[in-house]
């Protein structure tokens, strides 16, 4: 996981949109850091994603990540190991609710 600097990651604007606290966009402002999160996809294709939070439920850790191209979120579970971050989907709706529930609380 990189590191970058930008000045909004809300999605709506181009990365040089000068981003205030009033401008209503809700992305970060300011010189907040960012984390990206370089996927590579089982066809070799990378997604470059903004990592948007990271919420523990039911013990486990879950990652939501923007696309940095787009507009869609990403909900992965994921487990450190020491080749890295290993990414699961989830398809369990209660468990998507409930990190939904997690990013909109600390938001």
């Amino acid at each position: 996981m990189s590191k970058e600097q930008k000045s909004c990651s809300c999605g709506e604007h181009t990365e040089h949109h000068n981003c205030t606290e009033d401008c209503g966009c809700g992305g970060h402002h300011g010189d907040e850091t960012v984390d990206v999160l370089l996927l590579t996809m089982e066809d070799g294709s990378e997604i470059e994603c903004y990592v948007l939070g990271v919420f523990d439920v039911e013990d486990k850790d879950y990652m939501v990540l923007m696309q940095k191209d787009d507009d869609e979120l990403l909900v992965y579970q994921y487990i450190q190991n020491d080749d890295g971050l290993e990414l699961l989907t989830v398809d369990d709706e209660e468990i998507l609710e409930k990190i939904a529930q997690a990013f909109k609380d600390n938001s």
